[in-house]
């Protein structure tokens, strides 16, 4: 066995040398399988009607390593996409700083896709096009309607939150990364 483990092949690996009585097997708990699906059931009912693709697959695979990181990840896109949002607010306030929008579309853009809100993604990634591009017509018309669409998305999720009474997120090494590589090219 070499690193990185595989953990199949650990498992082989510990069935065919460990003798046999050494092996429990574990029965599945009735209780524990019943609680996760009341469980996957209110995130469901919760969650699903925001629309968001990849919170939803996350909900139907029904696999809870991957609800957790889809919870986690709506947490961190909610907070991230809250930030994105005020900077637009004061662009749309002040239409000189329009130009300078460029790094708060690729953060836009990352949250967006990190929870799978297919339809602004594709606004922003036209609105991040129309800044690089210097488009100030295509932008002047459309940052409004975007903004009202981002800021009722938010309100939706906020509420929906609420609901679910999560702890907050914690920082993943990983996003911790993404969050200091963002700050340095922001500034």
């Amino acid at each position: 066995l070499t690193k990185p483990i595989d953990l199949s092949k650990l498992s082989r690996m510990l069935q065919q040398y460990l003798p046999q009585e050494k092996i429990l097997e574990e029965e599945p708990d009735a209780q524990a399988n019943e609680f996760q699906d009341k469980q996957l059931s209110i995130l469901r009912d919760t969650l699903s009607p925001l629309g968001f693709a990849r919170v939803n697959a996350a909900l139907d695979s029904g696999k809870l390593s991957r609800v957790e990181t889809a919870l986690s990840d709506l947490q961190s896109a909610h907070q991230g996409l809250m930030d994105v949002l005020g900077e637009l607010e004061n662009a749309l306030a002040y239409p000189s700083l329009r130009p300078q929008l460029g790094q708060v579309w690729r953060r836009a853009r990352l949250h967006l896709n990190r929870i799978g809100a297919d339809q602004l993604l594709s606004q922003a990634k036209l609105l991040d096009r129309a800044t690089t591009d210097g488009e100030s017509t295509y932008l002047a018309t459309h940052l409004g309607p975007f903004v009202s669409q981002l800021s009722a998305m938010l309100r939706q999720l906020t509420d929906a939150l609420s609901k679910l009474h999560l702890p907050p997120p914690t920082v993943e090494p990983h996003a911790l990364l993404e969050q200091l590589h963002e700050a340095l090219l922001y500034y």
